[in-house]
């Protein structure tokens, strides 16, 4: 049985389990992107009609995090108002299939170029900047208490401290990125009060309509940590696709992030906490395109993309060393 095959099977079984109909699985195909897990589309029938859905799914190996957790985690967000997708059932990973859950398929356009130039986004592209910004400040409502399940709270020196193991356990010698850890701990700022961080939200993991933002996707890097770390990462320069003239995520200045955020009801954030923030998250970046290249080089995975993904290490580096001389 191929991978297909056996995938729609599984699927249409866990949806009869946890929907109590009948199910059938047609047209599933894979969709590209998605350097740590796969992406499905497929159409469900049963006899209460047929609708499109999506399967997200370990790829072989370790996963990264727990699809379970994310599922769970979806449906509390889902609840406090963040634009996502409906999770619809759930599978555990078993001898022959990796774990995945699935879910509704929305509309919209994820492709980083194309909501960056394309005329049919021109509407999109003025009101993206304040709508994540919205987003996330509904991201942040959720307490840290209601996630318990993501792991303990991280606070910017705890978050550093991991993130400067990572690097050095890299095979990677940088004196640019130990530049950047050495400034990160002088400057970091004080601990706020912890709650749900989704840790990836950035242009590429955003679902968009002509009419701006319809869902906020891949939440497997989700943690119980500072809200600020989200905003920094939007503004990592590698989200921009080359509009660097609006650091937050090519749509719109830091500043009127900030306003956007605070108007939606977030905690006030100063541009020198989103500064650090920001600093951290391509120094974050930098250590992710070295990770992702091992999983290549070890045979974990053999993937083009991932080997890439390393090769981007040198255009994290000029990205903080523009950040520091700016400093």
């Amino acid at each position: 049985m191929n991978t297909t095959t056996s995938l729609s099977d599984s699927v249409a079984a866990v949806l009869n389990r946890d929907l109590g109909h009948h199910m059938e699985i047609t047209d599933l195909r894979r969709l590209s992107g998605g350097a740590s897990l796969e992406t499905w589309q497929a159409e469900a029938h049963s006899d209460q009609g047929s609708q499109s859905i999506i399967i997200r799914r370990d790829r072989p190996g370790t996963p990264p995090t727990s699809r379970r957790d994310e599922a769970e985690l979806l449906r509390v967000v889902h609840d406090a108002g963040v634009p996502v997708p409906r999770v619809l059932a759930e599978h555990l990973a078993s001898d022959d299939e990796p774990a995945y859950f699935v879910m509704d398929f929305l509309e919209g356009e994820t492709i980083p170029r194309k909501l960056l130039r394309d005329e049919r986004f021109e509407t999109a592209r003025r009101h993206l900047g304040p709508q994540v910004a919205s987003a996330l400040a509904r991201v942040h409502s959720v307490a840290a208490d209601k996630v318990g399940f993501l792991g303990p709270a991280m606070t910017p020196e705890t978050s550093l401290s991991a993130l400067a193991t990572a690097v050095r356990t890299c095979d990677v010698e940088s004196p640019v990125l130990e530049l950047a850890i050495g400034w990160l701990r002088e400057n970091a700022p004080a601990a706020t009060d912890p709650a749900l961080v989704h840790g990836d939200v950035r242009n590429g993991n955003l679902m968009v309509t002509e009419d701006g933002l319809s869902a906020v996707l891949d939440w497997e890097l989700a943690h119980v940590g500072q809200p600020a770390e989200d905003l920094g990462w939007f503004c990592v320069r590698a989200w921009r696709f080359g509009n660097d003239d609006k650091p937050a995520g090519g749509f719109c200045d830091r500043a009127q992030l900030l306003e956007s955020y605070a108007l939606a009801g977030g905690r006030p954030v100063s541009e020198e906490e989103l500064r650090f923030w920001e600093m951290f998250g391509t120094l974050k970046w930098a250590a992710t395109c070295v990770a992702q290249f091992d999983i290549h080089r070890r045979g974990d995975v053999r993937s083009v993309e991932l080997a890439a993904i390393g090769r981007r290490l040198i255009e994290a580096e000029y990205d903080l060393l523009l950040l520091l001389e700016g400093l």
